[in-house]
């Protein structure tokens, strides 16, 4: 049981998804019937669903859940559906619309919407028909999170309202699939989205008594508590994502340790030769040609001949002569010379 622009059709859809189970209409919609199978069920008392809407507000219901918006946000979507040809997901075309039109069924719907919720609950003075204990009762705003998803809670309090154990019904598919398909969607820069800041509309809703009626009723009624989301500690996330891991830290000291060695190494050997030039500038060349000298004396490879000669040896000089007649002429050349050292 909702006021129209309440949300009935969505809290049908979560009712469908929680339970498994179809919902009725006592309207018939046949731009529901697509989506809700059971929309046009003609059965006695509607006995072959699980929950039936209807915006009708009257204590003939035996039990009912009720959904209560606040009436500024839920006459602004009947407003919608009634300018579009009652379409459930229509918006009025911006370019013709009319504010006077507005001021005028938005108050006739706040009376509305004041009469009907009194005939059920009452008022502060008298008593209505209806009671805590025969109506379920939801404010749409406590529905979803802050973040914007589905409250859990929602879907417990149901299950418990239907008598369905949570093991027996499609919980976390409800959590997920929670959107529907008739969500009517507000362009931005529509001139409707101005209307709750409109002073001349909280004008003639105070004095058409809707407002007042919601507080009376947001006092009377619980609301849905909602999911306590866990809070990191004060700069502990910070610190964690911050902070490298052990082995990263120990491998950067490594790495700036060798950086440190490898670059005094290099001040000490720049230092000492920079000392050894200024003592004595021609003894850094003396060590050079010794080692020179040393490579001639020490036996070299004759290639052409595969042997090691001594430069200073009574063959060197022959086989080199020799060379550019071939290696058989070297050859002989050094058998030549070897035969008179004999």
């Amino acid at each position: 049981m909702t006021f129209p622009g309440s949300g009935n059709t969505w809290v049908r859809h979560i009712i469908e998804t929680l339970t498994g189970y179809h919902t009725s209409s006592v309207y018939c919609d046949k731009f529901l019937q697509p989506v809700f199978k059971a929309e046009c069920d003609d059965s006695f008392n509607w006995d072959k669903s699980i929950a039936v809407k209807t915006h009708m507000f009257s204590c003939w219901w035996k039990r009912a859940i009720v959904i209560i918006r606040h009436p500024l946000r839920a006459i602004m979507g009947d407003y919608q559906r009634l300018r579009t040809g009652r379409s459930h997901t229509g918006v009025v075309d911006p370019q013709q619309w009319n504010w006077d039109d507005w001021y005028g069924l938005s108050t006739r719907q706040c009376l509305r919407w004041t009469a009907q919720f009194q005939r059920i609950f009452g008022t502060a003075t008298s008593p209505g028909c209806g009671n805590a204990t025969e109506f379920k009762v939801f404010f749409y705003e406590d529905l979803k999170t802050a973040s914007g998803e589905l409250n859990p809670y929602f879907l417990e309090e149901l299950l418990d309202w239907f008598g369905i154990p949570k093991d027996d019904s499609f919980f976390e598919c409800a959590l997920m699939n929670n959107k529907g398909s008739f969500a009517r969607k507000l362009p931005s820069n529509h001139p409707a989205t101005k209307i709750l800041n409109d002073t001349e509309t909280h004008r003639r809703m105070t004095e058409a008594g809707c407002l007042q009626a919601y507080d009376y009723l947001s006092s009377k009624f619980p609301h849905l508590k909602q999911p306590q989301q866990q809070q990191p500690l004060p700069g502990a996330q910070q610190q964690l994502s911050t902070q490298p891991p052990v082995q990263a830290i120990q491998q950067q000291q490594q790495q700036q340790q060798q950086q440190q060695q490898q670059q005094l190494q290099e001040d000490q050997h720049a230092l000492q030769v920079q000392q050894f030039l200024q003592a004595d500038p021609l003894s850094a060349v003396a060590p050079l040609q010794q080692q020179q000298q040393q490579e001639q004396q020490q036996p070299q490879l004759i290639p052409e001949l595969g042997v090691f000669l001594d430069p200073n040896g009574p063959l060197y000089e022959p086989a080199f002569q020799h060379l550019s007649d071939g290696s058989q002429a070297a050859a002989t050349a050094m058998q030549q010379a070897a035969a008179g050292m004999a």
